[in-house]
């Protein structure tokens, strides 16, 4: 059984946010921001019209700006859906209305799967 600890939300399970994608991309953003690149750099996550959700990561003068990622397009449904890609120095996807999690966790697979995180340049 997980260990618990109070937060000002109520209980949360202790680790059980280690592969949480909202936690790995704030911990990741941290990584990159240096005190210049956050200012002209970064992650955007919006809304589109159909519903659902757009995430763009601007990976410019980060060591995974050169990095290769192959479209990824997966259609389930009318609402669950997701297209992911890079284009030059730019992660985008877009996907449905409940599908922002998996959009992190494709961003999360492209980082971790970079040369650059593995120590290749």
């Amino acid at each position: 059984m997980r260990s618990r600890r109070r937060s000002c939300w109520g209980f949360r399970w202790r680790g059980a946010l280690a592969d949480d994608p909202l936690s790995w991309l704030q911990d990741f953003y941290a990584t990159l921001c240096d005190g210049d690149w956050e200012h002209s750099y970064g992650c955007d996550i919006g809304n589109i019209d159909n519903p659902g959700w757009m995430l763009k990561f601007d990976f410019t003068d980060t060591e995974y700006e050169t990095a290769t990622f192959g479209c990824v397009r997966i259609e389930r449904s009318e609402t669950d859906w997701l297209d992911c890609r890079k284009e030059g120095a730019i992660f985008a996807s877009a996907g449905g209305v409940k599908n922002l999690w998996e959009m992190i966790s494709m961003l999360r697979q492209f980082v971790e799967a970079a040369p650059a995180a593995n120590g290749q340049d």
